[in-house]
């Protein structure tokens, strides 16, 4: 079967939560406050409908932490964009 690709839905979902909780601007990098706000983003995808794709990973809550950072890397102008959604 492989990894699902990402959902429309599921990268809107991950940059609001960013952009909401306004991650960027409130936190430094590296800092345990941002690796907070990472875990109740994370937390509350994770129990979203949207995102019950991402429950059959090994471990699914890394897998949405990682798809986090990923985008904050990239809206902070320091990666490339995430991966394509389906």
């Amino acid at each position: 079967m492989g990894k699902p690709k990402w959902t429309e839905v599921e990268q809107m979902k991950v940059v609001w939560s960013i952009v909401d909780t306004q991650l960027i601007q409130k936190t430094k990098k590296k800092t345990s406050e941002r690796k907070q706000l990472i875990d109740l983003i994370m937390t509350k995808l994770k129990n979203d409908p949207d995102f019950s794709g991402r429950l059959i990973a090994n471990d699914p809550e890394e897998t949405i932490r990682q798809h986090i950072r990923e985008w904050i890397k990239y809206l902070d102008g320091n990666g490339k964009k995430p991966p394509l959604v389906r």
